[in-house]
């Protein structure tokens, strides 16, 4: 018996050296295609944004999507007067909101990024869910802060990134986190797609998709 991967060549007799040689098949790239969503979510209006994030994911899923990301506070807005007001839309994870982004995404058979406000009893967290067919999969509470967003959110201790591995690989979830200076590639070698969310920048047109068919690095095992 040869090792797997290793083929002996059948020639032998005083005239033949027998030959050894090795190869190895690289798995085939998993290609995902991923949605990029710009929305201009309105500013406290939970159920007109949940809505349109649930069309969002449905039309997208429809057009061959496997991967639909949203902003950061993409169900809430992402201006508070205060933190009492972040604390007017906040929902527990899971919660109504989590519940009907796990139904759309099980119904339309796809994996949908989407950012909240999450309250834990008395904290307030700027929050990302992934949620997909099999359910939520997980979320990430940002950690490292903006000076204006101190005084409305908590952060989350130690520094945890979500790591999962869905049906389409392995996968690294962050909130609008800054690489560390000098290191421009992520500190997961695992991780095989890299999600960071940021809010939709004002300036811009909102309202259209982008869309990116991403190769993603595939490992044996």
């Amino acid at each position: 018996m040869l090792p797997a991967g290793s083929v002996r060549s059948a020639a032998h007799g005083s005239y033949n050296d027998e030959i050894r040689f090795s190869f190895t098949v690289q798995p085939a790239p998993v290609l995902v295609d991923a949605v990029i969503v710009q929305t201009d979510p309105a500013d406290l209006d939970v159920a007109a944004n949940r809505a349109a994030v649930l069309a969002r994911i449905a039309s997208a899923a429809a057009a061959g999507g496997d991967l639909i990301v949203f902003p950061e506070l993409s169900l809430t807005g992402t201006r508070f007067a205060s933190r009492a007001e972040a604390a007017s839309v906040a929902e527990t994870v899971p919660g109504p909101s989590v519940d009907a982004l796990v139904a759309q995404a099980q119904a339309s058979s796809a994996y949908a990024v989407v950012g909240l406000v999450e309250s834990d009893g008395a904290a307030l967290y700027d929050t990302l869910v992934l949620v997909g067919p099999e359910g939520l999969v997980g979320k990430h509470r940002k950690t490292h802060l903006a000076p204006h967003e101190k005084d409305v959110f908590d952060a989350r201790r130690p520094v945890a990134r979500l790591r999962h591995r869905p049906r389409s690989g392995r996968a690294e979830l962050r909130v609008r986190e800054p690489l560390p200076r000098g290191d421009p590639q992520p500190r997961s070698r695992s991780a095989a797609l890299f999600w960071w969310p940021a809010p939709t920048p004002r300036r811009e047109r909102c309202g259209a998709s982008s869309r990116a068919r991403a190769r993603r690095r595939t490992r044996s095992t």
